[in-house]
């Protein structure tokens, strides 16, 4: 049977921080691994990304793309590099095969010309994946779906060690974290939906403080929208207990200096993140949006967060209150991840995608022989 080159098209260095460059990075190494050296990356470099116009850069990446001689193209998240995938299949007579995955909860209805553009995008690829369940039920917020060729493969978090004990003692100086139990959460405050989900975390915090008066929270991450949430909630100067590191280099310093790591948002599809905090084996608190409640079994391998400040505090209070909970929710969480969310299991269904359906007259016309089409379901 051949064997497939793909050609993964993805429009920022992969070494960016972020979700899908994790993603990315991820399945790529996994795909390497299990399957050989046949799935090349073509995407900006640092230097193009910092420097180059996009106007100058689309043609660059499609030029790469077209020497690179690929089976089939995997799309992330990108619209106009889709459409450069879409041209290279009709230059070819179709003889290219172009996957899409959507990364990104389609959590608002886009206009509806911009939903038809998209629609007919998606009606053109040979397969549009999506990252959870949900995503798919909801994404003719995104595009107006011409036919049924979506599929759910769940990601994984990437494969990483626990930040050793000397980088956890050097965070903790540098941030000026006490004894006291820590709550985390890491956003990227690009997403106003999401900075209102950290909004809501600061809230419950303060709630938290009034019974646990020791607690500290931990909130990492930058953005456009970060400085405005800053000065929004009077954290330009300093708050008791309140510690924004802004960015930091390994997110999984902070996340493993955490006693309950939590994710409350208001927009998300299935996040890396929350998959890592679970593969650390950390008791999570997550908003219930999304594919969040296909990672997390409420009460068993996490908790889906109270929908206002009030009840998410109580929730916190009682995990910091009780170690022994917190260890059971981490240990089943941990295990689910081991369990269900593995690059193994989605590298394998991603080959499966990038290989093209098997065709009955081509088979017949191999064998000599005649191919009875299948009995009627």
């Amino acid at each position: 049977m051949m064997k497939p080159r793909v050609v993964t098209l993805l429009a920022f260095p992969a070494e960016e921080s972020g979700g899908i460059a994790a993603y990315v990075r991820a399945l790529l190494g996994a795909l390497d691994s299990a399957y050989g050296p046949r799935f090349p990356l073509v995407a900006p470099t640092r230097e193009e990304a910092r420097t180059m116009p996009w106007s100058r850069l689309v043609p660059r990446l499609f030029r790469r793309l077209r020497a690179a001689r690929a089976d089939a193209v995997h799309n992330h998240e990108n619209l106009p590099l889709l459409g450069l995938a879409l041209l290279l299949k009709a230059m070819r007579l179709g003889r290219l095969r172009v996957i899409h995955t959507v990364h990104v909860d389609p959590a608002q209805p886009k206009p509806f010309l911009k939903r038809v553009l998209i629609g007919l995008l998606f009606a053109c690829c040979d397969q549009v994946v999506v990252v959870s369940e949900d995503t798919g039920r909801r994404i003719g917020n995104m595009a107006v779906p011409f036919r049924q060729n979506i599929r759910v493969i769940y990601g994984a978090p990437p494969p990483a060690a626990a930040p050793p004990a000397e980088a956890l003692a050097e965070f903790a100086r540098a941030h000026g974290l006490g004894p006291g139990p820590v709550i985390c959460q890491i956003t990227r405050f690009y997403y106003p939906l999401k900075v209102e989900g950290a909004s809501q975390l600061l809230a419950a915090f303060r709630l938290v403080r009034q019974q646990v008066p020791e607690a500290q929270l931990l909130l990492v991450g930058h953005g456009p929208l970060w400085a405005e949430f800053r000065d929004r909630h009077g954290l330009s100067t300093p708050e008791p207990g309140v510690i924004l590191t802004g960015f930091v280099d390994d997110p999984l310093v902070p996340m493993a200096a955490a006693d309950v790591y939590c994710h409350v948002s208001r927009q998300d599809a299935l996040p890396i993140v929350v998959m890592e905090a679970m593969a650390l084996g950390k008791a999570v608190v997550a908003s219930p949006v999304g594919g969040i409640p296909e990672l997390i079994e409420h009460g068993e391998s996490g908790v889906l967060a109270a929908p206002e400040a009030a009840g998410l505090a109580r929730q916190l209070i009682l995990l910091l209150r009780n170690p022994a909970q917190r260890a059971a929710l981490g240990e089943a969480a941990a295990a689910r991840i081991a369990r269900s969310f593995t690059w193994t299991r989605c590298a394998a269904q991603y080959v499966a995608v990038y290989a093209p359906p098997p065709s009955l007259p081509r088979a017949a016309q191999a064998s000599k022989q005649r191919v009875m089409p299948p009995p009627a379901a």
